[in-house]
């Protein structure tokens, strides 16, 4: 476990992904933000932030950044309510090269008329790839919003051998 810096109890690193710079945010508990930068980011690395976060945590945000399949679980430690947390639980049970609509995972955390809440959490999730809400879509098969961009969304899902247009199961 990475020790936290003492004026905001995180670790934050900045790597550089097939996507542009992604800040990492870690805290003793685990992964609590994987997020795009801009191009232009004022994102600094805390003092000594590589010597602090678990070089096999690295090795495996690296990987899925990639595209590659997970090789490890990492811990996460993801900041929400109870209901945004039940969601992105649920969408980490979405196989990768796979995808789920909206109201299916409205159903699945036993809120099927939920969706736009869903969407709200999915929307809310600051744990990027690793909470995957890019898997979720509209239940038309068409890709929705995403916080870091549709075409980044887009790409994601192809990088995992999604074939684009869509159809829901």
């Amino acid at each position: 476990m990475p020790p936290a810096d003492a004026a905001n109890d995180f670790v934050t690193l900045i790597l550089q992904s097939p996507h542009g710079p992604v800040r990492v945010m870690a805290s003793r508990k685990g992964i609590a933000r994987l997020e795009f930068c801009p191009k232009k980011s004022a994102f600094k690395n805390s003092t000594d932030a590589a010597a602090k976060v678990p070089v096999a945590w690295i090795h495996e945000i690296r990987r899925r950044l990639e595209g590659k399949a997970p090789s490890a679980r990492l811990p996460l430690d993801p900041h929400g309510t109870p209901f945004q947390k039940t969601v992105w639980k649920a969408l980490c049970q979405i196989p990768r090269g796979q995808v789920r609509s909206y109201q299916n995972i409205a159903k699945a955390v036993g809120k099927p008329r939920a969706a736009r809440a869903v969407a709200s959490a999915c929307a809310s999730n600051r744990i990027g790839i690793l909470i995957p809400c890019h898997r979720v879509i509209r239940k038309d098969g068409t890709l929705s919003g995403y916080y870091w961009g549709s075409k980044l969304k887009r790409r994601l899902l192809e990088n995992e051998g999604v074939l684009l247009p869509l159809s829901i199961p």
